[in-house]
């Protein structure tokens, strides 16, 4: 299982509903997508060793937590 908390780049780092997590394979393939509910939560389950996260947050006004766009080996 792979799950985490989308938090705001804002001082007080709230959590971030609605935000779209985008799970990719290591050839950049999409192998899920999730949306954070209020608390900022997302969880991805039945996965692979070898996947990959990147994570984005759309939307006007919204900006991506500093942790956002990288990849790493789970």
């Amino acid at each position: 299982m792979l799950r985490g908390t989308v938090r705001s780049s804002t001082p007080d780092g709230r959590p971030v509903s609605e935000a779209r997590v985008t799970l990719l394979d290591p050839a950049g393939d999409v192998v899920g997508i999730a949306l954070t509910a209020e608390d900022g939560s997302y969880a991805f389950t039945g996965l692979e060793a070898d996947h990959r996260r990147r994570c984005g947050i759309p939307g006007p006004g919204r900006i991506p937590h500093p942790g956002c766009g990288r990849t790493g080996r789970l």
